[in-house]
Protein backbone atom coordinates (compact mmCIF):
# COMPACT_ATOMS: atom_id res chain seq x y z
CA UNK A 1 0.00 0.00 0.00
CA UNK A 2 2.80 2.23 0.94
CA UNK A 3 4.54 1.48 -2.28
CA UNK A 4 1.60 2.19 -4.30
CA UNK A 5 1.21 5.98 -2.53
CA UNK A 6 4.39 6.89 -2.67
CA UNK A 7 4.49 5.59 -6.66
CA UNK A 8 1.24 7.82 -7.11
CA UNK A 9 3.17 10.72 -4.84
CA UNK A 10 6.47 10.39 -7.43
CA UNK A 11 4.29 10.22 -10.52
CA UNK A 12 2.67 13.46 -9.56
CA UNK A 13 5.30 15.35 -8.61
CA UNK A 14 6.72 14.31 -11.64
CA UNK A 15 4.01 15.51 -13.60
CA UNK A 16 4.03 18.91 -12.01
CA UNK A 17 7.40 19.37 -13.15
CA UNK A 18 6.97 18.76 -16.68
CA UNK A 19 3.85 21.07 -16.71
CA UNK A 20 5.89 23.72 -14.71
CA UNK A 21 8.71 23.41 -17.45
CA UNK A 22 6.11 23.68 -20.15
CA UNK A 23 4.37 26.55 -18.80
CA UNK A 24 7.66 28.64 -18.53
CA UNK A 25 9.13 27.48 -21.90
CA UNK A 26 5.77 28.70 -23.33
CA UNK A 27 5.60 31.43 -21.73
CA UNK A 28 9.19 32.60 -22.96
CA UNK A 29 8.02 31.49 -26.47
CA UNK A 30 4.94 33.90 -26.45
CA UNK A 31 7.10 37.03 -24.95
CA UNK A 32 9.52 36.61 -27.52
CA UNK A 33 7.25 36.39 -30.62
CA UNK A 34 5.43 39.29 -28.70
CA UNK A 35 8.31 41.31 -28.76
CA UNK A 36 8.99 40.34 -32.60
CA UNK A 37 5.84 41.25 -33.14
CA UNK A 38 6.59 44.85 -32.30
CA UNK A 39 9.92 45.29 -33.92
CA UNK A 40 9.10 48.25 -36.64
CA UNK A 41 9.52 47.10 -40.44
CA UNK A 42 11.21 50.26 -41.51
CA UNK A 43 12.92 53.32 -40.48
CA UNK A 44 12.65 55.11 -43.22
CA UNK A 45 10.79 58.85 -43.39
CA UNK A 46 7.58 59.10 -42.95
CA UNK A 47 5.32 61.53 -44.50
CA UNK A 48 4.60 64.41 -42.27
CA UNK A 49 7.42 63.62 -40.06
CA UNK A 50 10.36 65.86 -40.80
CA UNK A 51 11.88 67.03 -44.30
CA UNK A 52 10.68 65.08 -47.12
CA UNK A 53 13.40 63.43 -49.08
CA UNK A 54 14.18 64.60 -52.61
CA UNK A 55 15.35 60.97 -54.10
CA UNK A 56 12.18 58.87 -52.61
CA UNK A 57 10.34 56.72 -55.45
CA UNK A 58 7.73 55.45 -54.26
CA UNK A 59 5.18 56.40 -51.08
CA UNK A 60 3.28 53.01 -48.93
CA UNK A 61 0.68 53.42 -47.24
CA UNK A 62 -2.91 52.67 -46.01
CA UNK A 63 -5.35 53.36 -48.52
CA UNK A 64 -8.69 51.57 -47.55
CA UNK A 65 -7.75 49.16 -44.96
CA UNK A 66 -5.21 47.88 -47.44
CA UNK A 67 -2.02 48.23 -48.50
CA UNK A 68 -1.10 50.80 -51.25
CA UNK A 69 1.97 51.73 -53.46
CA UNK A 70 1.62 55.59 -54.46
CA UNK A 71 3.79 57.00 -57.03
CA UNK A 72 5.54 60.64 -56.21
CA UNK A 73 2.72 63.62 -57.11
CA UNK A 74 -0.26 61.13 -58.17
CA UNK A 75 -3.55 60.55 -55.65
CA UNK A 76 -4.58 57.23 -56.72
CA UNK A 77 -2.72 54.09 -55.77
CA UNK A 78 -0.45 52.13 -58.27
CA UNK A 79 -0.75 48.95 -56.13
CA UNK A 80 -2.66 47.28 -54.11
CA UNK A 81 -2.67 44.49 -52.06
CA UNK A 82 -5.24 42.58 -50.26
CA UNK A 83 -3.74 43.03 -46.98
CA UNK A 84 -5.28 44.51 -44.13
CA UNK A 85 -3.69 47.21 -42.46
CA UNK A 86 -5.55 46.72 -38.80
CA UNK A 87 -3.42 42.66 -38.82
CA UNK A 88 -0.35 44.28 -38.57
CA UNK A 89 1.16 45.88 -35.11
CA UNK A 90 -0.03 49.52 -34.30
CA UNK A 91 3.63 50.60 -34.63
CA UNK A 92 3.21 49.58 -38.44
CA UNK A 93 -0.51 51.24 -38.72
CA UNK A 94 0.90 54.08 -37.82
CA UNK A 95 3.54 54.58 -40.31
CA UNK A 96 1.32 53.31 -42.98
CA UNK A 97 -1.68 55.54 -42.01
CA UNK A 98 1.28 58.52 -42.47
CA UNK A 99 2.93 57.16 -45.33
CA UNK A 100 6.61 55.59 -45.88
CA UNK A 101 8.92 57.27 -48.11
CA UNK A 102 10.95 54.85 -50.58
CA UNK A 103 13.37 55.28 -51.98
CA UNK A 104 13.76 52.56 -54.57
CA UNK A 105 12.25 49.23 -56.15
CA UNK A 106 14.39 46.85 -54.26
CA UNK A 107 13.49 48.71 -50.79
CA UNK A 108 9.49 48.76 -52.13
CA UNK A 109 10.21 45.02 -52.38
CA UNK A 110 11.43 44.27 -49.11
CA UNK A 111 9.32 46.55 -47.23
CA UNK A 112 6.32 44.71 -49.00
CA UNK A 113 7.41 41.57 -48.16
CA UNK A 114 7.77 42.24 -44.58
CA UNK A 115 4.01 43.49 -44.44
CA UNK A 116 2.53 40.60 -45.86
CA UNK A 117 4.62 38.03 -44.37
Amino acid sequence: MKRSTGLWTAGALIFAIVIGVFSVYSYNLNTRAGQEAQRPVTDLPIEGEGEIPEDYQYILRAQDGRIAVFLPQESEPKMIFDVPVAVLPEYDQRQLESGIYVPDYQTLVTLIEDYIS
